[in-house]
């Protein structure tokens, strides 16, 4: 397989730096591994997204981005594997608590923006539930009492 470009957001860069120097040794290491094996065994494919994947480090996760067209993979975060979200089933109403904190100011806009791009790399979604387009026959209501 050909050779991929690695490239690390500079905020993974910053990831790196609270973790002690003998791990991040190991972390670095994996990445560019990557470069000549981006699928290598243990890989996960990310729910909610076509390119990204994972693969552990130890206690830690490599979370990176596979772009195959341009050979290039992007390093996009390194965390503890207590810190990562993969875990947790992201549901309607996680996803409504999370606006309500928003609106009522108890969560910043940033501090929104972030949860929402953790979870869209990292988190398991709940199955989409389909509502019909139309109300004829299927039982919903067609207007509000």
């Amino acid at each position: 397989m050909a050779s991929f470009d690695l490239r690390w957001r500079a905020s993974t860069r910053k990831d790196l730096r609270g973790i002690p120097s003998e791990t991040t040794s190991r972390i670095i290491a994996a990445a560019a591994r990557l470069a000549d094996e981006p699928l290598p065994h243990g890989s996960q494919k990310l729910a909610g997204s076509e390119r990204t994947y994972r693969i552990r480090v130890g206690d830690y996760r490599i979370v990176y981005e596979l772009l195959r067209e341009a050979k290039i993979i992007e390093i996009q975060r390194v965390r503890h594997r207590k810190d990562v979200l993969s875990a947790m089933k992201i549901t309607r109403q996680i996803t409504a608590d999370e606006i309500v904190g928003y609106l009522h100011g108890k969560v910043s806009q940033a501090e929104l923006v972030d949860w929402a791009e953790r979870a869209m790399m990292e988190a398991d979604f709940e199955e989409a539930v389909s509502c019909p387009t139309s109300s004829v026959g299927s039982g919903w209501p067609t207007s509000r009492p």
